[in-house]
């Protein structure tokens, strides 16, 4: 006893301890991969989990890249040579120091990624030798005193990328420190508590929290203290700088020059004076993507001449509109900035603008190198992108390009009530298009009879949460490249005809939540599905509609996705209407006690049966469904997947289980129950046939045993003597 207590000790600790390996090279594969991921083909080492702890990895010869996530590292670990690393990756794994020499194995490295850790310094000669070094990434650890990190990189060497988002950065570095700031092109400080930006460099904020651990002078609130510099050479390499999450960081005007050179800046988040917005302006700005998403910006005060943008506006004069841009200007983000009024002039060469969740009652864009507009979550009235077409009343004056190269659009959430005549053909090139959750009544209008369009490009359509009535109308146009459409949350009463005839390509339909559609589907009125022969449609989803039978889909040959949960249906009895194969089925929350009499080529198909909340009846017609239904993630969750016998309620996946032999018996005496009545007719015919033969011949052996008997006992025969005798004449 005392042996088994003492091994059950030993066991128990060794699961509480980390495990610790040294992985040595072993003949033709490195031992390595016995604990970790390796893969070849992506030239990849991964290890990973919480119960290893790493000391000395020796890699295979083909390995590039090595990866560490959520294991036990307090230091990095040792690496034999290895001349074909390029990527290092360390993350998750509570790294709290790195060895000055750790590298020295590894004369290759691109990539150092070491985020998601705890470090707080950098020893001098840690990426002394580090010659090709790319990418250095040292996100959200605890580096706290950027006078630690002791940059020591070798003479010359230019950084791709140089991370410290997310850390708690409260001292930074003079123009004296032994260590100069390292050369990089993409500077990213996300998040950093950078309170101000000038021409030299950045000051950081002073929090409590953030220096209790740390032993600092007297004059740690000094400005000079929190102050990281950066020398013109650094401005001069860099490309990108990141700033955001700072929101109390505020761009100096002396800063603006040092960003003209860049190409990328992001400023999400921050305090922006007006001269920020000079700065886009200035035609020495070379920036192409600038990123300034929920910043708070000070506009400068505006005066009514400024409005002549918008046309002869007779309302209150606008203090938050936006018209700046610059010629290099291609790619830029002003969610969430409060602006009510947005102006595109025409030198604008902008090819991706996002200005969602504004206050926008008021667009003119006259730039026609647009590719991708965002405009949701605003308070559009009007449609902003056709020729000719007047947000605010007034005379625009010359009229602006139309938007031949426009690709994709979203207006969701404004409060659109209806659309110009032919405005899809000012959008030839138009791919994806969101109008959701606005008050549009109807989509396609033209006068002059049907929709005039050319080619169009269009795949995808978001109609979602509007209040049309019908799709696609009368004078809808022919739309062979749509793939996606939802229509889901409006108004429908009914569905056209024609629907698969101008939209031959449609491979997604989405008309949930349409509770009207119960009136047309119960009359019979199916003509866009008794004409669908032939469609590539994969996906329908009808849930919520109001359903009391399923629809006639069997024509949908291609289709693999039917969704009609939430509806009113008692059985799934028809399989007539389904097509042949339907990979994936849902039916959830309706009245359905019996799921009818799907064909054997129909169930093998099925890969998704999800039949949960619903009434069913603890039948034997469920267990040809078992292995399809046990697969459902909630199938243990007896509030939803459950069937009643004799008014109680089981658990589906019990029932399943516990009748599955019963019912395959009984299943099988069902299916032969006319082969078993003939064969027992044909036996009890052959049995009556035995007896009947049996007993005449028995018969025959008694009789001639009879004979037999009384001819050897009795050989002669008695006669009687007559008493009278005839008269004889004499």
């Amino acid at each position: 006893m005392r042996v088994l207590a003492i091994f059950y000790l030993l066991i128990t600790a060794a699961q509480a301890m980390p495990i610790n390996f040294s992985f040595p090279n072993s003949k033709g594969h490195a031992s390595i991969c016995r604990y970790c991921l390796c893969d070849r083909h992506t030239a990849t080492v991964s290890c990973n989990g919480g119960h290893l702890h790493i000391r000395v990895v020796s890699l295979p010869s083909w390995a590039e890249t090595f990866q560490a996530h959520n294991i036990t590292l307090t230091d990095l670990p040792h690496f034999t040579y290895h001349s074909t690393l390029r990527v290092l990756r360390i993350n998750f794994c509570q790294l709290r120091y790195v060895h000055p020499l750790a590298l020295v194995p590894l004369p290759n490295l691109e990539t150092v990624h070491l985020a998601n850790n705890l470090l707080e310094t950098i020893p001098e000669a840690f990426l002394q030798r580090a010659t090709r070094l790319k990418i250095l990434n040292l996100a959200r650890n605890q580096i706290g005193d950027l006078r630690e990190l002791e940059w020591s990189l070798p003479e010359g060497l230019i950084l791709e990328q140089l991370v410290l988002d997310g850390n708690p950065i409260l001292f930074g570095t003079t123009s004296n420190h032994p260590y100069p700031w390292p050369l990089a092109k993409q500077l990213h400080m996300a998040d950093t508590g950078v309170k101000s930006l000038s021409s030299t460099g950045m000051v950081f904020e002073h929090r409590a929290e953030k220096t209790r651990h740390y032993i600092t002078p007297n004059n740690s609130n000094s400005t000079e203290e929190r102050s990281l510099f950066l020398s013109d050479n650094v401005w001069r390499v860099m490309e990108l700088l990141d700033l955001s999450n700072n929101d109390r960081m505020q761009v100096e005007s002396s800063a603006l020059q040092k960003l003209s050179n860049l190409t990328t800046l992001k400023a999400a988040q921050a305090m922006l004076q007006p001269e920020i917005l000079q700065w886009i302006e200035s035609p020495n700005t070379k920036c192409r993507h600038l990123d300034l998403r929920d910043a708070n910006i000070t506009f400068p005060s505006q005066s009514r001449s400024s409005m002549a943008h918008f046309g002869g506006y007779h309302g209150s004069i606008s203090t938050r509109q936006w018209t700046f841009c610059s010629p290099n200007l291609e790619w830029l983000d002003i969610s969430g900035t409060g602006i009510d009024a947005l102006y595109i002039p025409s030198y604008c060469r902008i090819k991706w603008l996002f200005a969602s969740r504004n206050q926008l009652e008021s667009v003119r864009v006259q730039s026609g190198t647009l590719k991708t507009f965002e405009l949701d979550h605003n308070r559009l009235t009007d449609w902003p992108l056709a020729g000719g077409n007047q947000i605010i009343p007034g005379d625009f004056g010359a009229p602006f390009s139309p938007f031949k190269q426009l690709e994709s659009v979203s207006l969701a959430n404004n409060s659109l009530e209806s659309l110009p005549e032919d405005w899809l053909s000012w959008l030839p090139a138009l791919q994806h298009l969101d109008l959701s959750y606005n008050k549009l009544l109807s989509l396609f209008y033209s006068r002059d009879g049907p929709f005039a369009l050319g080619n169009s490009q269009l795949r995808y359509l978001n109609l979602s949460s509007n209040s049309l009535r019908t799709f696609p109308g009368l004078t809808a146009p022919d739309m062979d490249s749509l793939i996606v459409l939802d229509l889901s949350a409006n108004s429908l009463h009914s569905i056209g005809a024609d629907l698969f005839a101008k939209m031959p390509q449609l491979e997604h339909l989405h008309l949930n939540d349409n509770p009207n559609l119960r009136s047309s589907m119960a009359n019979d009125d199916q003509k866009w599905l008794t004409n669908a022969a032939g469609v590539s449609l994969r996906e329908l989803d009808m849930s919520n509609c109001g359903l009391f039978q399923v629809p006639d889909v069997s024509r949908l040959q291609r289709l693999s996705f039917l969704r009609l949960n939430s509806n009113y249906l008692n059985t799934l009895n028809d399989a007539n209407q389904l097509p042949e194969c339907v990979a994936h089925i849902e039916v959830r929350d309706n009245r359905i006690q019996t799921l009818g009499n799907m064909s054997r080529a129909q169930i093998d198909c099925l890969k998704e049966f999800d039949v949960g909340l619903n009434p069913l009846i603890c039948h034997c017609s469920l267990v040809q469904f078992a292995i399809i239904l046990q697969q459902q993630p909630s199938i243990e969750d007896r509030s939803e997947y459950y069937c009643f016998a004799d008014d109680w309620q089981h658990s589906l996946k019990a029932y399943l289980e516990g009748s599955a032999d019963f019912c395959e018996i009984t299943a099988s005496k069902s299916n032969g129950g006319l082969r078993y009545i003939t064969t027992l007719l044909v036996n009890m015919l052959g049995i009556v046939s035995l007896l009947v033969g049996g007993a005449a011949l028995i018969a025959f052996v008694v009789f001639k045993l009879s004979n037999l008997v009384g001819y050897r006992f009795i050989p002669f025969a008695y006669k009687p003597v007559p008493q009278t005798e005839a008269p004889v004449s004499l």
